[in-house]
């Protein structure tokens, strides 16, 4: 049988890579598009250029189209979702 020294145990929960931190940061983007009439739109990342979904349930004030934000990312079914998006200018 091995040994196991009690020190060499870590408990909690491990330290993640920082590329897989990704989803947690918070990024800044440029809200391409917005219907107020049904509550949605996209925010273009400025650092990926990729387009995220936002629902306006995941915004802090109202937003319009050219509008810079901040804003977190979660996976939604489609892709992914904006969430906690703050109007920057």
């Amino acid at each position: 049988a091995k040994k196991v020294k009690a020190q060499n145990i870590e408990l909690g929960v491990p330290q993640r890579e920082p590329d897989s931190f990704e989803e947690d940061a918070i990024r800044k983007g440029v809200v391409t598009h917005f219907n107020h009439e049904k509550g949605y739109g996209f925010i273009r990342d400025k650092k990926t250029n990729q387009s995220v979904f936002v629902h306006v349930n995941n915004t802090t004030e109202e937003i319009r189209e050219d509008n810079i934000v901040t804003f977190e990312t979660e996976m939604g079914p489609k892709g992914p979702s904006a969430l906690n998006v703050k109007v920057v200018r």
